[in-house]
């Protein structure tokens, strides 16, 4: 199942994830992404977080006492992580993050160690970068010439093929700290399938 988990950060504009809005996903925010949700027009099902960056405590007067899962500022979990665990733990295995650009590096590459983890999240949309985590088949489309670069995640070595990039992932073995840089599209789409291993996928949004 999928679900939208909103974050603190610069976010995508609408119309680059129009397709996301409109089909309803289930949602909650962490901490300020309540006010990306708000944005884009959208109310969360439930907010999570220490509240320490939400700059208008009002609106969480829309919300039910049940609605609002509050934390100390003082705790081990960022409030990306504690929204991330809250959406694994009801049953989402497709999380789609939104936010999280332009902040802290520290708070980004937090962000990036989830897609690190066994399951991790598998989307991540900032205001001008998209990241996926490539597992079995992937697809994304684009133009000819968009930079794409790929970087092994988890423990395993990343065995795969690729159709549609100008320098083919086929043949390689790729373990942790490997990295694929600017690579670039030759046509509209391209796909990677992944034998063993998981990648990371950036790229221009």
């Amino acid at each position: 199942m999928r679900a939208l988990l909103f974050i603190g950060g610069n976010g995508p504009a609408r119309d680059k994830i129009s397709r996301l809005l409109e089909d309803g996903y289930y949602s909650i925010a962490a901490d300020s992404g309540l006010e990306l949700a708000k944005k884009l027009g959208v109310r969360p099902k439930k907010v999570v977080g220490d509240m320490d960056s939400l700059s208008d405590l009002r609106l969480l007067a829309d919300y039910k006492k049940e609605e609002i899962l509050r934390f100390r500022v003082d705790k081990d979990e960022t409030d990306t992580e504690l929204g991330f665990s809250l959406l694994s733990r009801e049953g989402y295995d497709h999380v789609i993050i939104l936010g999280g650009g332009g902040g802290r590096m520290d708070h980004f590459l937090g962000i990036l160690a989830l897609f690190d983890r066994s399951p991790g999240p598998k989307e991540w949309y900032t205001d001008d970068t998209y990241i996926a985590s490539i597992e079995g088949n992937f697809t994304c489309r684009g133009y000819s010439g968009r930079q794409v670069s790929f970087f092994p995640a988890g423990s395993g070595v990343c065995t795969m093929e690729s159709k549609g990039l100008r320098w083919p992932l086929d043949g390689l073995r790729w373990t942790r700290g490997d990295i694929g840089v600017s690579n670039e599209m030759t046509g509209n789409d391209f796909s990677v399938t992944m034998k063993t291993g998981r990648l990371i996928m950036v790229t221009e949004l």
